[in-house]
């Protein structure tokens, strides 16, 4: 009777975490939303508390998957992939300074119930108060485990849903981290994790300075009898073999150009103050239900601290996630050379084997190329696409990550 008594308190006090969570009105957006959003903190020691913003699904919110949702850096806020990549709306650069919202009809949450999460602690709006605490991506994983026990505590209607793990840049380490942590616990949490999608993700942080070299001259920044002369000298037995240090030397250390993307001149800066307006306005912040912190995209600090340890290689983890028969997507812009489509390709193929090459297209138009390896990891191609590649290809990268949640081989569009 006892127990009975204490579980109904449970829910009770869930449900009013839930409903004192949902977001009713957001300043900014025009016109009234087709699906309902949650958005707040959960406390996962005394000192660390993460902030997360849930947009239920467009489709079927009952009955598809959840996916979680991580930004890169280290050190980044998640809430960018909303306002600039695969939100249901984006952040205006024409717009007022405080920020005006337009629909983007290439959101994730048209297929899947997407959960954005700030982390580690003292990203963003999430709250770190304990000066001396020094993350790893181990302690990352840790903590984003228990704020997912803690997560479905009040959002009981996706324990056991099929879940998938995605992100992008540095969250190629913190994915598969989380990953491993989740199937190394398993007993302790209720989520039926499915597969990992990681775009232009880091996979071993020596290989992006080198592989941006043959990168270049793939688009003809860099001429080919530069990259011969270098590549003769300081790194004669190949790419696929590390060149050391004399990475340094390469001719495209002082090229003038955007290494997020060749194709885009203005870069990251040109929407970053209307993010931070808009994230900064304090009837946001109130509608959001986060506290008056100033936000920040990426926080400098736990940057520099990650980078003292940061992550060498995601190869020991992949591969356990795929004897667990975790399906495992890599996708690439083309046009980035700051974690460069080759890193990725290789990454793959050492991992894969020998892999089925085939070609994808959206509305007629060719989108990319697609590898898949036996043992169930996929590396495409994005045309055109830079860092972050649903920037400027909203559907094509959509495409991509619903057909990898859906099972579904033919990826044209």
């Amino acid at each position: 009777m006892i127990v009975l008594f204490l579980a109904a308190l449970v829910s009770l006090a869930s449900a009013g975490i839930k409903e004192d969570h949902e977001v009713k009105d957001l300043p900014g957006l025009n016109g009234t939303l087709s699906f309902k959003q949650y958005a707040g903190y959960f406390s996962i020691s005394p000192t660390r508390k993460l902030a997360y913003w849930l947009l239920e699904s467009q489709g079927n919110p009952n009955k598809d998957p959840l996916m979680l949702w991580l930004d890169g850096g280290p050190g980044c806020s998640s809430l960018s992939g909303i306002l600039l990549e695969n939100g249901p709306f984006r952040i205006s650069t024409a717009g007022k300074p405080d920020g005006v919202l337009y629909e983007n009809p290439h959101a994730y949450n048209k297929f899947a119930n997407v959960l954005y999460l700030e982390a580690p602690a003292g990203v963003g709006f999430s709250r770190l108060d304990d000066d001396k605490f020094s993350f790893t991506d181990n302690e990352t994983a840790t903590d984003n485990l228990k704020f997912l026990q803690e997560f479905l505590k009040a959002y009981s209607e996706y324990e056991n849903r099929d879940f998938f793990i995605s992100g992008i840049s540095y969250a190629g380490c913190y994915v598969p981290h989380l990953a491993d942590t989740i199937i190394n616990h398993k007993d302790e949490i209720k989520l039926n994790l499915k597969g990992i999608a990681m775009g232009n993700a880091i996979t071993d942080q020596k290989w992006l300075n080198q592989l941006s070299i043959p990168n270049t001259a793939f688009y003809g920044i860099l001429r080919l009898n530069k990259l011969n002369e270098w590549t003769n000298e300081y790194c004669p037995t190949g790419f696929e073999n590390f060149c050391g240090k004399e990475v340094a030397q390469s001719p495209t250390a002082n090229v003038p150009i955007n290494r997020y993307d060749f194709a885009d001149q203005c870069g990251p800066d040109c929407e970053e103050p209307f993010m931070q307006a808009f994230l900064n306005n304090h009837k946001v912040k109130d509608a959001l239900h986060f506290e008056h912190k100033h936000w920040t995209h990426c926080n400098e600090s736990l940057m520099n601290t990650f980078f003292q340890n940061l992550c060498d290689d995601a190869e020991a983890l992949v591969r356990d996630l795929l004897a667990h028969k975790i399906r495992v997507l890599y996708y690439f812009g083309t046009t980035d050379n700051r974690v460069p489509f080759i890193s990725g390709d290789f990454f793959a193929r050492k991992i894969g084997g020998n892999g089925e090459l085939t070609h994808w297209f959206v509305n007629g138009v060719y989108s990319g190329t697609k590898t898949h390896y036996p043992n169930n990891i996929t590396f495409t191609t994005v045309l055109g696409a830079g860092h972050p590649s649903a920037k400027h290809k909203p559907q094509q990268v959509a495409n991509v990550i619903q057909k990898f949640i859906s099972g579904d081989d033919n990826w044209d569009a």
